[in-house]
């Protein structure tokens, strides 16, 4: 349904057209009040963490408690990765390292291509066929992620070697 707007007439009278007058709506009060007066209701806490978008963790998932072979253990653990940032842990949950899809979207600075290593390793370590694709935007991000990447050539994962291509 149409909203009705009431216009006031320029002539004869100057009475309002299409109903009554308008009310005059009363915007906030005193400072801390809401509209009419009332005390203004504070929100409740967020149930979501504010900068990712999931729920708050309690404890930290360790990647040393991560379901990839030792060797992938302790070339992260020299990497200097102790415990996953909120995006990664769900990742993880969600069922990256069993196989699954996952999709990350999270903010730059989050963590997003150590959850693409953990994909890589956990894929090698399975002995799956097949080949890993990591695609870039940037010719010196793409130079910046093989030599990043290039580390997993290193170990041996699920009886085999990775090899490491850039294109």
């Amino acid at each position: 349904m149409p909203r009705r707007i009431a216009v006031r007439r320029a002539h004869r009278g100057g009475g309002w057209e299409g109903g009554p007058r308008p009310r005059r709506i009363r915007r906030g009060g005193a400072r801390g009040r809401g509209a009419f007066g009332r005390p203004a209701a504070l929100p409740p806490p967020p149930a979501y963490d504010s900068f990712y978008g999931l729920p708050p963790r309690r404890r930290p998932v360790l990647v040393s408690a991560l379901d990839l072979p030792e060797a992938a253990l302790d070339l992260l653990a020299a990497e200097g990765y102790r415990e996953l940032y909120p995006p990664q842990a769900a990742a993880v949950e969600a069922g990256l390292l069993g196989g699954r899809s996952v999709l990350v979207s999270a903010p730059t600075a989050s963590g997003k291509t150590l959850v693409a290593f953990l994909s890589m390793m956990a894929h090698l370590s399975a002995s799956r066929p097949g080949k890993i694709v990591y695609l870039s935007p940037l010719r010196a991000l793409a130079s910046e992620k093989f030599a990043e990447f290039k580390k997993i050539a290193g170990i041996r994962l699920g009886g085999r070697r990775a090899q490491v291509k850039v294109s």
